[in-house]
């Protein structure tokens, strides 16, 4: 699994949710929605700081990250968090097809 946070998706999340001491940004599988990667389930954002940090992408003073137990949802894909048409848009690519 890789994770990447744009320069224009970081600075969406700084004017949405205007943290200044909180640090990290956990993203999870959460079930409803129409999920891109599993039918039924999506990707859940919350503020709050790890217990126990299994992949995490830092830019600028935050870090973005995924707990150990959430992985499952994540594995063999890349997660790229970038703005397109000023929404955050989630998009998933195959780990195989997506270079380092």
């Amino acid at each position: 699994m890789k994770l990447h946070v744009s320069q224009q998706a970081f600075d969406w999340f700084s004017k949405e949710f205007q943290f200044s001491d909180q640090k990290s940004i956990r993203l999870f599988p959460r079930y409803g929605g129409l999920g891109e990667k599993y039918n039924g389930y999506s990707v859940g954002i919350s503020i709050e700081n790890p217990i126990d940090c299994g992949m995490k992408f830092e830019i600028g003073n935050k870090t973005f990250y995924v707990e150990q137990v959430d992985l499952w949802f994540f594995n063999d894909c890349s997660l790229t968090l970038e703005i397109t048409n000023d929404e955050l848009v989630m998009v998933f690519t195959d780990s195989d097809v997506v270079s380092a």
